[in-house]
């Protein structure tokens, strides 16, 4: 369901991009978002506010410009963890140790 939705999305932002393009090349403006004020007059300035806003994208998850520190799975403790479950792993299969309990759940999980 959630792929379904991303390529819908995705599909849709390329039909807007395509028209976006299409006003250019006929000499046409548009503007960006609602009540931006943001006025698109060239391709050049287009080009640039679709990397910007495609960087923007790539690097927020839910609106929250990701930080170092600011996830969960950046947190020091978190990878120490992670290391311990790594270590417990590699002595089960190579030393034969029992291990009972590992420290993340995405490795107890598997």
């Amino acid at each position: 369901m959630i792929a379904i939705k991303r390529e819908t999305a995705v599909a849709l932002f390329l039909c807007d991009y395509h028209e976006a393009r299409r006003l250019l090349r006929a000499g046409m403006t548009f503007e960006i978002g609602h009540y931006t004020g943001h006025i698109i007059e060239t391709e050049e300035a287009f080009h640039a506010w679709f990397v910007r806003s495609l960087n923007r994208k790539i690097n927020t998850y839910g609106g929250i410009v990701a930080e170092r520190g600011q996830w969960r799975k950046w947190d020091d403790e978190y990878q120490v963890r992670l290391w311990r479950d790594q270590r417990s792993l590699w002595q089960i299969l190579n030393q034969r140790y029992r291990i009972y309990q590992l420290e993340t759940d995405e490795v107890r999980r598997r």
